[in-house]
């Protein structure tokens, strides 16, 4: 009997996320990231203020970024947080995975829900 053990992804800034697309949206609070993962990458400084790059144990890759949300891009007429502010937030925000290739094989969804797991982890620890 074959045994699987739930997939693992690790951050890597080391990457080359050339390529990667938006295949899903995702609410959290960006402090998770910066506490579980480190410091953020930077984005272009405008329409991205941050990312980060993950590899799966199978090679596949996957990117979780801000997109268009902070006050680096929006006017401060729509109460954007200031980058950093943004990513010290611990409220939901919206962040966009992203990553490459045909993804009708359920791999963004498994990558969606090991990320949502390690959330619901860190926000159970109290945080």
């Amino acid at each position: 009997m074959l045994i699987r053990y739930p997939p693992m992804f690790h951050a890597d800034p080391s990457v080359n996320d050339t390529g990667t697309i938006l295949i899903k949206e995702i609410d959290i609070a960006p402090a998770f990231l910066v506490e579980r993962f480190g410091a953020r990458l930077p984005g272009d400084g405008d329409r991205c203020t941050g990312r980060y790059k993950f590899r799966g144990d199978d090679g596949a890759i996957f990117t979780v970024y801000e997109y268009k949300s902070t006050a680096a891009y929006l006017d401060d007429e729509d109460d954007a947080l200031p980058p950093d502010h943004f990513w010290r937030s611990r409220d939901e925000q919206e962040l966009s995975i992203g990553g490459r290739g045909d993804y009708g094989d359920g791999s963004a969804d498994v990558f969606f829900d090991w990320l949502t797991g390690e959330y619901r982890r860190w926000r159970s620890a109290g945080r």
